[in-house]
């Protein structure tokens, strides 16, 4: 891990906390919001398992630093994994899925 990298996502906690305390966001800023937040999560995520594939990189924590990383992520991703389910349901209600088999094209094969 590099002082560059946390001063990198420093910024971007920043960065976070300033757009969602922007009130009376329009529909664009909120979309613009959370894309932002969401590619920050996923190129946090690319990092940690990069990382916690790296066995010589994991070997320096001790087990009860694991244990508390372990207790931490896996509340994130429970409660994570619970939002997703809740908003992709709210999304197939509101016609999400018809909505995006109208736009596809067929594809044509020739042989």
């Amino acid at each position: 891990m590099s002082e560059r990298w946390i001063e990198k996502y420093r910024t971007a906690l920043e960065s976070i906390k300033k757009m969602s305390s922007i009130e009376g966001k329009d529909r664009l800023e909120l979309v613009k919001s959370i894309q932002t937040s969401l590619g920050y999560v996923g190129k946090s995520l690319s990092g940690w398992t990069s990382w916690v594939k790296n066995a010589s990189a994991m070997s320096i924590f001790s087990k009860e630093e694991l244990e508390e990383m372990d207790k931490h992520l896996s509340n994130f991703a429970e409660s994570f994994i619970k939002y997703d389910l809740e908003t992709t349901k709210l999304g197939l209600e509101k016609g999400l899925s018809r909505k995006k088999a109208a736009d596809r094209k067929p594809i044509r094969f020739i042989i």
